[in-house]
């Protein structure tokens, strides 16, 4: 061994290592956010005490968080976390054996084998069959399932290849079709979060529809694309530890506190903080 090699073996294991740390982080983020909407939604189905909230319920929650420092917690973030939850049930898939001693046990065995019988997917086979004649509704239903399982990317791809900026950002697409269509487009040309916002905002899906040529136009897409890089996640503004003044008050919310409120709410990508995140 000589000088040269030692010195790119280090850098090696450091590269290792760095990638490494950022999946672990990535995965674990992901996983945290998801299990929050999980919960979420769960309560607002079937909580015993739900009632007492009503359209209250996601800023109450707030409030509680906030005053148990737990950290990236607020409104605007719990709602996007309920979204994500219902855009991407085949997280479910990745989720580790062992969970918090709460009641989680109890809570993923009613989860288990029924994978939400609300999500999106079955919204969507209810919205499409419904406006078929009785006689074709099975065949329609059987169709629309078959397509959207055939655009579904399973779990551990997504939560391999993307981080959770990326998927929060793609739970935000109403429309099933469009959603795969960027999950792909994004996965092939490893996107960065910065590029992905640029690609919806171009129309690069409806542009795609409309092209005679879509393979040059996924070419000219990705050809001056803006790469994503492990250092993206680790200054990821959704990070465990965050830089909260726990002594301020609580937010309060001056917007309606109506279920609504969900569907409005737009991403924002909140400025990049160097430093590692405390877990």
């Amino acid at each position: 061994m000589n000088f040269t090699t030692l010195t790119q073996a280090i850098a090696d294991i450091h590269q290792h290592s760095h990638a490494s740390a950022t999946k672990a982080i990535n995965t674990a983020l992901t996983l945290r956010n998801w299990l929050i909407g999980a919960y979420i939604h769960e309560y607002e189905l079937r909580g015993e005490d739900r009632a007492d909230y009503g359209g209250q319920l996601v800023d109450k929650l707030a409030e509680a968080l906030f005053a148990l420092k737990v950290p990236a917690c607020e409104r605007r973030r719990l709602y996007s976390f309920l979204t994500f939850y219902r855009a991407y049930p085949q997280i479910q898939e990745t989720l580790p054996p062992e969970l918090p001693d709460s009641g989680t046990d109890q809570f993923f065995r009613s989860l288990t084998g029924k994978l939400l019988g609300e999500t999106q997917d079955a919204q969507i086979v209810r919205s499409v069959t419904g406006q078929l004649p009785e006689n074709t509704q099975d065949q329609g239903a059987q169709i629309v399932r078959s397509l959207t399982a055939q655009f579904q990317l399973s779990g551990k791809l997504l939560l391999e290849r993307l981080s959770f900026t990326h998927l929060e950002l793609l739970s935000d697409i109403p429309d099933p079709l469009k959603r795969a269509f960027y999950e792909i487009e994004c996965i092939k040309g490893n996107w960065s979060v910065r590029e992905l916002k640029r690609q919806i905002g171009s129309l690069y899906f409806e542009r795609s529809g409309l092209s005679r040529d879509k393979e040059k136009l996924s070419q000219l897409a990705n050809a001056h694309a803006h790469q994503s890089e492990p250092r993206h996640v680790i200054r990821d503004p959704y990070v465990f530890g965050d830089n909260t003044n726990w002594n301020s008050p609580a937010p309060k919310s001056s917007k309606p506190t109506s279920p609504s409120n969900e569907n409005n709410w737009k991403p924002h990508e909140q400025p990049n903080r160097p430093g590692i995140p405390r877990i």
